[in-house]
């Protein structure tokens, strides 16, 4: 009997209708994106190797991870990759994914760090040679990284509790060839480092309140760690600590900017008033929700 020829083409139409009946919300997608996994091609290679044969190999893999995708498990955790800005990083349930929310805080920075990079007003004063930047909870170092990617002019200290994701960070820092210019440190927030060190503490921190966290979809609540999630009863747990704890670490009219829970933003904003930040404002996301707080210490 002769041997049933697995294309790509009919393995991808079984696949989709495989996901579809495990409630993947968007089947042909998730397909897709793991076929290029399996088979080692692009998303566009997909389409253009339509006729071609799988191997054993690759039809073992495939199968492997549609079982996987049909449990739920992110995509990024079963490729082991998630894009973030320009980059592509390595991430593992070590680490949270990163979301594309996250990338409007690095633009919050960016603005801020453009901004000290640039010339002055005064011909006789030279603009800042470098901007110093602190990253807190760096998870998969996505943040850092980019930073580090999109500007050279940028020395950034990650810092994260937990050495598991630190690991992942390093490898990501590594990959990247940012490892110069990006320094890893397994801290608790900010403790231990230099006083007046930074320009910008930039964090995107365990924020989601309790009430919150009993309601994420199980593809998240059952797969990415707690640790780098929960914020505690009103969500600002962490962010209080921050707030007190960049007062420390920023230079004089230097900024703190943090990602939050939408329902948090303004007590984040009042705790960052109490606490002496000058210019405290509420930032919005790409779908016009509140997102992040920043503020500027005082001289």
């Amino acid at each position: 009997m002769t041997e049933e020829i697995w294309t790509v083409s009919k393995t991808m139409n079984w696949a989709q209708g495989y996901l579809e009946r495990h409630g993947d919300p968007n089947p042909r997608l998730s397909a897709q994106l793991l076929m290029a996994h399996a088979a080692n091609l692009s998303r566009i290679q997909v389409y253009t190797h339509f006729d071609e044969p799988l191997s054993v190999q690759e039809r073992q893999a495939f199968k492997e991870a549609m079982v996987r995708r049909g449990t739920g498990e992110p995509i990024q955790y079963i490729t082991e990759s998630a894009p973030f800005r320009y980059v592509s990083l390595r991430v593992t349930p070590d680490v949270l994914i990163p979301r594309p929310e996250t990338e409007t805080l690095v633009d919050i920075a960016l603005v801020e760090i453009d901004r000290l990079l640039a010339p002055t007003d005064s011909q006789f004063q030279d603009a800042r040679a470098e901007v110093n930047v602190v990253d807190c909870c760096t998870g998969s170092g996505c943040i850092a990284c980019a930073l580090a990617t999109e500007r050279s002019g940028v020395s950034v200290v990650a810092t994260d509790i937990s050495e598991a994701a630190l690991a992942i960070a390093q490898e990501n820092v590594d990959a990247l060839n940012v490892s110069d210019r990006v320094r890893l440190v397994q801290t608790d927030l900010l403790e231990g480092l230099e006083p007046q060190s930074a320009q910008i503490v930039v964090s995107n921190p365990p924020y989601i309140p309790d009430a919150v966290m009993a309601a994420l979809p199980s593809e998240v609540a059952d797969y990415e760690p707690h640790l780098a999630l929960s914020g505690g009863l009103d969500g600002l747990d962490l962010f209080r600590r921050l707030s007190k704890g960049a007062l420390q670490v920023l230079c004089p009219d230097g900024m703190l900017v943090c990602e939050l829970h939408e329902d948090c933003l303004d007590q984040a904003a009042g705790i960052m008033g109490r606490d002496g930040y000058l210019q405290v404002r509420i930032h919005q996301d790409l779908t016009g929700r509140p997102r992040f707080v920043s503020g500027i210490r005082g001289a």
